[in-house]
């Protein structure tokens, strides 16, 4: 009888230590997979918070150099909504946000690129001179087209739009239909920036 329940202990045993290696080894490879996964989420959420970074400051760069010129423009970002419908109306390309190429597009009055929007998605130019409708509401006289649209797609989607005033350089930006002064500085407007993006 003793040794009929040593043997069926051993089995047990035995049969124990077999399913606790298929179950480790099985365990680890999906640990393996699932580290992996893990990593590479983490290192694609670090390079979008990089583009993200870079886009700020860029953005604020090429805003306080429109504005000390007084250059009008009108930069579009887009969020959720889409904005291709828009896009169609300008000039399409794919193109990082360069601020060399920004201040060209809306600085140079011989072109015709300097009218309309500069619409950018995920951190890159999408399309220029793009035209957006103006807000039906009425508003300050003092603001001109570029303002009116600013205010005009952000009544209608939720983009955040950017506006270098022609008359002042002051920067605004309007969101959900309200316009609002960005900021005089170039720390306070990466600090906005930062909030609103």
């Amino acid at each position: 009888m003793m040794i009929a329940i040593l043997v069926i202990l051993s089995f047990l045993l035995l049969w124990s230590i077999i399913f606790s290696v298929i179950f480790f080894s099985i365990s680890n490879t999906n640990a393996g997979r699932v580290w992996e996964i893990i990593k590479r989420k983490f290192s694609q959420r670090k390079v979008i918070e990089q583009e993200r970074e870079n886009f700020i400051l860029n953005l604020a760069d090429v805003l306080m150099r429109l504005s000390s010129k007084k250059i009008g423009a009108l930069i579009i970002f887009e969020q959720r909504n889409s904005l291709n419908i828009y896009q169609d109306s300008g000039f399409k390309m794919d193109s990082r946000f360069d601020i060399e190429f920004v201040y060209s597009v809306f600085s140079n009055k011989n072109a015709s690129f300097h009218d309309g929007a500069l619409i950018v998605s995920n951190y890159e130019i999408k399309a220029i001179s793009c035209y957006v409708p103006i807000t039906k509401e009425a508003v300050y006289s003092k603001h001109g087209a570029r303002h009116r649209a600013a205010l005009g797609i952000s009544e209608i989607t939720d983009s955040i739009a950017f506006v270098v005033s022609e008359t002042n350089g002051k920067i605004s930006f309007a969101k959900r239909g309200e316009l609002d002064i960005l900021g005089k500085s170039q720390e306070e407007l990466e600090e906005n920036l930062k909030r609103l993006i």
